[in-house]
């Protein structure tokens, strides 16, 4: 089986399977926490997308959005040591 992340000889990184889901999850996190201190982008807000995504409420905080996505990156971390 092919480890999650990879890094080839000439040091690109290669995401496969789940590591492209650890990676999206990493990426959402930093993006909530940006909006957090006021960077705001086009498209719909990483916290609504996160609020969809984990099946939060409507009106969640940032933080609440934080501990949820952190809960969801321990356990696929630990679901890929186990592989």
């Amino acid at each position: 089986m092919r480890a999650p992340i990879e890094t080839t000889a000439a040091g690109a990184t290669i995401c496969t399977g789940e590591g492209i889901t650890m990676f999206r999850l990493l990426a959402l996190r930093g993006a909530v926490k940006l909006e957090k201190v006021g960077l705001k982008r086009r498209g719909p807000s990483a916290s609504s997308i996160a609020r969809v995504e984990l099946g939060l409420r409507p009106r969640a905080s940032h933080a609440d959005i934080l501990a949820a996505l952190q809960v969801e990156i321990d356990a696929l971390a630990a679901k890929l040591e186990e592989k």
